[in-house]
């Protein structure tokens, strides 16, 4: 309809004009006749299309309205069709649901030590235990007191008195003390470290409780400052593994500090005897040479020992110079003895204490996986604990370098004074020159007088 209006409405403009004003008024009217016509059949075209989407709505209802009826009623006919014994099985499941609740309910008031009239059939019980059971809850949910409850002290001895129930989450000894308790496997027991407090303002008494989750364990003994043994055990079985890292560390650093203290006491003696015995008759210098036995005084006794004939012979030199160096060299085996297990005692620690961190970060991290980050407190507890082992590492480790460089610079200061010794008596060179005359020097002694300018 439209499409023709738009026809007509288009022809009528793009008509000739008139050549008179008669003949264009008749026009007009003509072209207003025309296009009331057109409305008029388009009107109708639209009634007729309106009727006709009506009518199809009109049935499409009614179908849906006659298959809903004819649901419903295949269903009804369906429940009607249900076998009893179905109903029955039905029925027989509810009932052992409702006997399996109600003996719940029975398990739970007798576990709390609940009586309650169980006369009457199961739906009747019912309701009267779970009437019981929110009694019960609302009774412990509060303050209430226990006469002749028994508890443990902190040496595990059991004794008698009244005990103050706060709900189920905090309970006090019910005396003077007012000792704060908690519930272990055994029974209550006393909180270690924690002080009693009962005091009364007015009508009002305060008292000091530690709070605990029903569901968790408690630890009464968790407020007590740490003690090694306690330390120990929460960093785990590489503490034990420090532990004994630190005890060798231990011995061996107290070892060598009494050894290389007494080495060089006894050198220092020898060495005074045997100068005191170069203004000695041959006799007598050759008695008290030969009385020193000992490791410390046999490389000076070595050249000492030697006339100037020998000592100016070039192979009888070379001779005594490689026994003496050879004496040297024991000597330096005993005085860095076991300094090389300090050494690594050093560094295995740390590295020992950091392998037990990284197991405590692995545990807490699984544990974080798990349970979430809701509980931060938890989370750093678990990362504190970890971090014992590098602490303890780290603690071993220190004290052990220290001591290591302390006392190889002992056992050093100890040989280079042997080696001096030997150059000098060998060489005939001043106390503080530690190098051969160049006219004399050997292969022996260039060894012995590099070992004296390394050390």
């Amino acid at each position: 309809m439209l499409a023709s209006l738009a026809t007509f409405v288009v022809a009528s403009v793009l008509a000739a004009p008139p050549s008179t004003l008669e003949a264009a008024r008749r026009d007009e009217v003509t072209a207003l006749a025309e296009e009331r016509d057109a409305l008029r059949r388009a009107i109708d075209e639209a009634d007729a299309a309106s009727a006709t989407a009506t009518r199809a709505l009109t049935t499409e209802v009614e179908g849906l309205a006659a298959e809903l009826e004819r649901l419903q009623a295949d269903n009804a006919s369906r429940e009607r069709r249900l076998p009893v014994g179905e109903r029955a099985r039905a029925s027989e499941t509810q009932q052992r649901a409702l006997v399996e609740l109600v003996g719940q309910m029975g398990t739970w008031l007798s576990a709390h030590d609940v009586t309650v009239d169980d006369g009457g059939a199961p739906s009747a019980r019912l309701p009267r235990r779970i009437a019981a059971a929110l009694a019960e809850v609302r009774r412990r949910g509060g303050l209430r007191v226990e006469d002749d409850a028994v508890s443990f002290d902190r040496q595990g001895a059991p004794q008698r008195g009244a005990v103050l129930r706060i709900g189920e989450v905090a309970a006090v000894a019910w005396n003077d003390a007012a000792t704060p308790l908690l519930p272990t496997p055994a029974g209550l027991q006393e909180v270690a470290g924690v002080p009693g407090l009962r005091e009364r303002a007015g009508d009002v008494e305060h008292v000091r409780a530690v709070l605990h989750d029903p569901d968790g364990e408690a630890d009464p003994e968790a407020w007590l400052d740490p003690t090694w043994q306690t330390t120990m055990k929460r960093g785990g079985p590489l503490m034990w593994v420090l532990l004994g890292l630190g005890i060798v560390a231990g011995l061996i650093a107290f070892e060598r500090t009494i050894m290389i203290a007494w080495i060089a006491a006894r050198w220092r003696a020898a060495l005074r005897r045997i100068e005191a015995l170069a203004h000695a008759d041959p006799e007598a210098r050759a008695r008290g040479l030969a009385a020193e036995r000992s490791w410390i005084a046999a490389p000076l006794v070595i050249v000492s020992s030697q006339s100037a004939h020998d000592l100016e012979d070039a192979h009888g030199r070379a001779e005594v110079e490689e026994r003496a160096t050879q004496a040297v060299i024991v000597a330096r085996e005993r005085l860095f003895r076991r300094l090389s297990l300090l050494s690594l005692c050093a560094g295995v620690a740390p590295l020992a204490g950091l392998l037990g961190t990284v197991n405590g970060m692995i545990t807490t991290f699984s544990v974080v996986t798990t349970k979430g980050t809701s509980d931060a407190q938890m989370l750093a507890g678990g990362i504190s604990v970890a971090l014992l082992t590098t602490q303890a590492g780290l603690a071993i480790a220190i004290p052990a370098l220290i001591g290591h460089a302390l006392l190889s610079r002992g056992a050093r200061r100890v040989l280079v004074a042997i080696e001096q010794a030997v150059l000098r008596h060998i060489h005939g060179v001043g106390t503080h020159d530690h190098h051969p005359h160049p006219d004399r020097a050997s292969p022996q002694a260039s060894r012995i007088a590099e070992a004296a300018a390394d050390e």
